[in-house]
């Protein structure tokens, strides 16, 4: 097994990094509160609001999107974005901070749509040791897999952020959402 137990070292450092958590949490806080009202309008997009009696550590935020109204789908919209903000320093590869989703529903990974685990007789999915029929179709959580389709998640709220930092990515919703008929042009022509 694997040994998680956390060293008198460890657990030191823990527990003086934890007296800067709360600070960390307003600065997150704070920095959405900015976002969120100076958001332009965009097409198709909307703040997901958290509900009153939550008190929310904002690890990630959430933009509900509706393809429908934007006349343009999601990926569109995310890499016109993506071409406006710069990649992430910490993450080189991973691009900037925003994407589509959050966590795919782990049952629609090919390990669970194709049961395949371990050994050769299928389990845990089909072995001896279980009698009953799994089913992992899509569908089976429909309101999960309409919030993983519609959402646009992002981290442009993070503590290290600006207002300065903040409002040049507000800018590159600007002019995404100033650009909604060439983008539409474009994913409808391929070109």
């Amino acid at each position: 097994g694997f040994n998680f137990r956390l060293g008198e070292i460890e657990a030191g450092i823990g527990r003086v990094q934890l007296g800067k958590s709360q600070g960390l949490v307003d600065r997150r806080r704070d920095n959405l509160a900015y976002f969120n009202r100076n958001l332009p309008s965009v097409p198709g997009l909307s703040i997901s609001p958290a509900a009153d009696y939550v008190d929310h550590s904002y690890y990630a935020a959430v933009l509900n999107f509706d393809a429908a109204a934007a006349g343009l789908s999601r990926d569109v919209l995310i890499k016109a974005l993506h071409a406006e903000l710069p990649e992430t320093r910490m993450r080189k590869g991973h691009g900037p901070l925003i994407g589509g989703g959050y966590v795919k529903p782990i049952y629609l990974y090919p390990m669970f749509q194709e049961q395949i685990a371990y050994g050769d007789k299928g389990c845990p999915f089909k072995c001896p040791h279980y009698k009953g029929e799994i089913n992992y179709a899509p569908g089976i959580c429909p309101e999960t897999e309409k919030a993983h389709a519609t959402i646009i998640t992002h981290e442009y709220m993070q503590p290290s952020l600006s207002e300065s930092d903040i409002d040049d990515v507000l800018h590159a919703f600007a002019k995404v959402a100033e650009n909604m008929d060439a983008l539409r042009a474009f994913e409808l022509g391929g070109k």
